[in-house]
């Protein structure tokens, strides 16, 4: 009898159970969900993006609620904590997405996001945080960073907008869009589908070139320095280190 296509076999359903997984836990619906879903390409692999998590403490404490409910966490000693046999690897990734307007929001958000940072280790959680805004990761693609001033997203945003307008041999479809009178990255390049098209392959072909600037980034500060000030810093690379470690078997 031919297999039905609805059902899975058995053996299938072993090997599936068997795969390396990486559980990636997005603060945002769109680029973060779509970047790491193209990863997905190997049948050796397994990859679980939950999208719309919210910023920095909102995620990391949906990150737990959840892993709690599948049971990939368990109360130790009055703590969460990721169980000892667990086989998947659980990552969060979120923003520090400064609030410039007031001196007292800044402080408090200072707060939510180290400590969340914080408190994902201590609960055995991996967090691939940017600081200012996961477009950082993308503007490493391009160029280096330097460290001696503090860069917020509508930096990112407006710096990317110039990468990209200047960009040599680009597609025909991207090379219409950047080139409208009023094109901006955060408005054109942000939107889903000209993300996906135009702006994912060349991050795929430059990702060794992203690890190397946010590896040279992130030793610029010293361990004592506190999350909200390593401003900028990423540390998207870790995880897709680990991701591109299995497209290269």
């Amino acid at each position: 009898m031919p297999t039905q296509p609805w059902k899975k076999n058995n053996d299938d359903a072993r090997h599936e159970d068997s795969l390396p997984t990486y559980i990636i836990f997005c603060e945002d619906k769109v680029h973060e969900p779509e970047y790491f879903g193209t990863f997905n390409v190997k049948h050796d692999l397994k990859i679980v993006v939950i999208p719309d998590q919210g910023q920095n403490h909102f995620n990391f404490f949906n990150t737990v609620k959840q892993c709690f409910k599948d049971k990939r966490m368990a109360v130790v000693n009055g703590s969460y904590k990721v169980i000892d046999e667990l086989m998947e690897n659980i990552w969060c990734v979120y923003d520090r997405d400064t609030d410039l307007t007031q001196s007292n929001i800044k402080q408090r958000d200072n707060f939510f996001f180290t400590n969340a940072i914080k408190s994902a280790a201590d609960c055995g959680l991996n967090v691939a945080w940017s600081n200012d805004a996961f477009e950082l990761w993308v503007l490493l693609h391009f160029e280096e960073v330097p460290a001696e001033i503090a860069f917020y997203r509508d930096n990112i945003y407006n710096r990317l907008t110039e990468v990209f307008r200047n960009l040599p041999n680009s597609s025909e479809g991207l090379a219409n869009i950047v080139g409208q009178p009023d094109f901006h990255y955060k408005t054109h390049l942000k939107r889903r589908p000209n993300f996906s098209q135009h702006v994912l392959p060349l991050l795929h072909e430059r990702s060794n070139a992203a690890i190397e600037n946010a590896t040279a980034l992130e030793a610029i500060y010293s361990h004592d320095t506190p999350f909200h000030d390593r401003n900028p810093c990423t540390m998207v690379h870790h995880l897709v280190r680990e991701l591109l470690a299995f497209q290269q078997q």
